[in-house]
């Protein structure tokens, strides 16, 4: 039982670092002694956003959204499907089979293989 946990346990945080890295997240702009962001000292060093996955994946509701470039580059590893072909629904409730949903789709985008328990 504690081996299949230990398991879990792992792949929940190998996806989770998986999402992170998708979504480009990182920590705030460090502000410099003036007040002023020139001096940042960290940014993310690698982005799996880049190329066909910087491309619209179609959804006209996450335009203004801010979020919509994270959102395409989700669509493109198929992490993402939105509610149709045309619309995301950025603003609805996401329920836990989904985010699981969401999750397993991230690890087979990774390459890791997810098993039945």
């Amino acid at each position: 039982m504690a081996r299949v946990f230990g398991r879990v346990w792992l792949v929940g945080l190998m996806v989770l670092g998986l999402v992170v890295s998708l979504l480009g997240v990182a920590p705030p702009a460090a502000v410099g002694e003036h007040g002023d962001e020139e001096d940042i000292d960290f940014a993310p060093m690698y982005s799996a956003c880049v190329g066909a996955a910087t491309e619209s994946a179609g959804f006209e509701d996450t335009v203004d959204i801010g979020a919509e470039d994270a959102i395409n580059c989700l669509a493109h590893y198929g992490i993402t499907t939105g509610r149709s072909e045309t619309m995301y629904a950025p603003g609805e409730s996401v329920l836990r089979w989904q985010m699981a949903l969401f999750l397993a789709r991230a690890a087979m985008a990774a390459g890791i293989v997810l098993e039945n328990p």
